[in-house]
């Protein structure tokens, strides 16, 4: 069988020779079978996540499957520390992750047991959990991606979320047609997400403390012209009766939360047709400054934050007991 060798390097400035990695050496290594050796920059990958479970990583254009072809990952972070090289790590880490969770062995083993920082990374994680999301792509460049296999999968409109560290809705927009997306790829792009659009009248919120499910929000925009349903972006918020939740949405968000290992969060999840789609997993379910919040929504987030301050006051009590201090 054709085994394949990945050596990704995440120095933006790094010249690539082919010849400077022999097969021979990788064919001693796995024996007499036939190795492919592929050789990559950060601006030559990007992932497709479909909401169906499918993971398609492409390498200099071509997918890579990332199955018992794949023998090894080497991820390389030689070079001079730029910036473009440290957004490269949240890529490098969810594949890791994903690698780990496939059995398929990779350098630098750390990279796989990082804790993931932003929404590259959040979103492979949730893919390799089999959690549902929409169809996603995650692009390291605009030079690389095949804009007519984007407009195929994902259609118009499509969601583009131009930051990484994003939050509170900024960098979030909708791409309605052919002309808007040339004329975002029209200059070089880094980093950037393109999703399909999930049409839904509201959105909802499901805030986790201490791996549990304390509250759940619903919300949706005012603004025709609006889609975006965050609260500080003058969206209505309303809160949910907890019995009223199915029991699978209930497991699912608690579940997310455990392979994150973020004992505080707040999800966002949209439901259309049936079915549950994971937008996003926020590190905290977004607190505001009571000095400078709408009272309407400083009424939530004096809720929520009573249910976490219930909840480490808990923990406080339980060390006490436990430690006899």
């Amino acid at each position: 069988m054709k085994r394949n060798v990945l050596i990704l390097f995440a120095d933006p400035s790094f010249e690539i020779s082919e010849r400077e990695w022999e097969p021979d050496y990788f064919k001693k290594m796995l024996g007499k079978e036939e190795v492919r050796v592929h050789v990559a920059l950060f601006r030559d990958v990007y992932f497709f996540l479909d909401s169906s479970g499918d993971r398609r990583f492409y390498v200099n254009g071509k997918e890579l499957p990332i199955d018992d072809s794949l023998a090894f990952v080497w991820f390389r972070t030689r070079g001079e520390r730029s910036d473009k090289m440290y957004d490269m790590m949240p890529f490098m880490n969810g594949l890791a992750y994903l690698l780990k969770k496939k059995g398929i062995a990779f350098f630098d083993e750390e990279l796989g047991d990082m804790v993931s920082i932003n929404k590259f990374s959040d979103k492979i994680i949730l893919s390799a959990e089999d959690f549902q999301l929409p169809k996603t792509f995650l692009m390291t460049s605009s030079e690389t991606a095949d804009r007519e296999m984007i407009v195929q999968e994902l259609g118009f409109p499509m969601v583009l979320k131009e930051k990484a560290y994003g939050s509170r809705g900024d960098g979030v927009s909708l791409l309605k047609n052919q002309a808007a997306l040339d004329d975002y790829f029209s200059t070089e792009k880094n980093f950037f997400i393109l999703q399909e659009f999930i049409p839904n009248e509201v959105e909802y919120r499901y805030v986790i403390s201490d791996y549990r499910l304390r509250r759940v929000e619903q919300r949706w925009h005012n603004e025709s012209e609006e889609f975006r349903n965050n609260s500080c972006l003058g969206a209505t918020e309303e809160t949910i009766d907890l019995s009223t939740i199915e029991d699978f949405i209930r497991q699912e968000s608690q579940r997310a939360a455990r392979v994150f290992k973020r004992d505080l969060c707040g999800l966002d999840i949209i439901r259309h047709e049936g079915k549950y789609y994971f937008i996003e997993i926020n590190h905290t379910p977004g607190f505001d400054n009571p000095d400078t919040a709408d009272p309407a929504y400083y009424k939530v987030n004096v809720f929520s934050v009573n249910v976490v301050l219930e909840d480490i006051i808990g923990h406080i009590r339980e060390h006490a007991e436990r430690t006899g201090q």
